[in-house]
């Protein structure tokens, strides 16, 4: 996920604070950090489809894509109520 956030940065400033932000609050209001990657990740993409540029916008699409497929394990284990939280 560093290497998302880096990437998004360096895309868009923008991009970036939209995934810090949803991160943040997903991660303190259910304590998962997978779920709260994943949901950032979705949220980049659903605000480049409104307010970034067409390509910005598929690019973070399949960014999505490929972090959803690499948190599979943790979606499972979500699924399952297994996955450790975040001690805050």
């Amino acid at each position: 996920m560093a290497t998302y956030l880096g990437v998004i940065l360096g895309i868009s400033l923008n991009l970036g604070i939209v995934f810090g932000v949803t991160w943040i609050v997903i991660a303190l209001i259910f304590r998962y950090s997978s779920l709260s990657s994943i949901l950032g990740s979705m949220a980049v993409w659903i605000y480049s489809i409104s307010f970034a540029n067409e390509m910005q916008s598929y690019f973070s699409f399949f960014l999505f894509v490929i972090i959803f497929f690499t948190h599979k394990e943790n979606i499972i284990r979500l699924k399952n109520s297994k996955e450790t939280k975040i001690k805050i």
